[in-house]
């Protein structure tokens, strides 16, 4: 069994978070899913996430000093701010069905509001400069649309707490990811994802005192 890889999750490298590992066969190496700070998601191979041989989805080298960004004062140099980025890349791979990540957006039913997709002036004025670089958009409900109820600028951190792979326990009648719940006991993800790996029930790997060795469960 092939272990997790702690302390890549949730890791930024460039404009990339990444999500979590994707099994692409062992012939192609490790591979994650990321998400760009445009808000696209692109599996991307783990020695150039490391080597910063790829730093973005591919959106930080495109158009980058074109008439339309300069009309719009969204061009410093020969990079994009990363409102403006974060808004052509939406459109993109929503309506672009030559975009590699179209399926799993427009292919599937993900649409830009009207006034987002006519006015990235209204893309600017519902959903603001992003607070830090920390942030990137996040959509709410992962099968909406981007609208303004449905999108804003969130964290890793958040966006790493509910994302639909996350796996979420109940205890003590309450629901939280697992992350949140080592957050909380004061227990290193680490030892509770080891043990979950090796098969322990999730709320059996978070009750028992770190220290006490996992065996694998038959």
């Amino acid at each position: 069994m092939t272990l997790p890889l702690i302390g890549v999750e949730g890791t930024r490298f460039g404009y990339l978070l990444a999500l979590r590992e994707v099994d692409r066969g062992a012939r192609k190496g490790r591979h994650f899913l990321c998400r760009c700070d445009c808000g696209a998601e692109t599996e991307v191979n783990l020695d150039h996430l490391r080597s910063r041989h790829t730093k973005s989805c591919g959106c930080f080298h495109r158009e980058a000093t074109s008439e339309s960004h300069r009309r719009h004062g969204e061009s410093h140099g020969r990079s994009l701010t990363p409102e403006y980025r974060a808004w052509k890349e939406m459109i993109k791979r929503c309506e672009n069905k030559n975009c590699e990540r179209y399926p799993k957006y427009g292919g599937r039913g993900i649409r830009v509001c009207d006034k987002w997709r006519h006015s990235y002036k209204a893309f600017l004025a519902d959903v603001g400069r992003r607070l830090s670089a920390r942030h990137s958009l996040h959509r709410i409900d992962n099968d909406g649309p981007y609208d303004p109820k449905n999108v804003e600028w969130q964290t890793a951190k958040f966006q790493m707490r509910h994302a639909s792979h996350n796996v979420v326990v109940e205890m003590d009648g309450k629901r939280r990811c697992v992350s949140e719940w080592c957050e909380i006991m004061g227990i290193s993800k680490k030892v509770i994802y080891q043990r979950i790996a090796i098969g322990w029930d999730a709320v059996r790997a978070l009750k028992t005192p770190v220290g006490i060795p996992g065996r694998r469960i038959r």
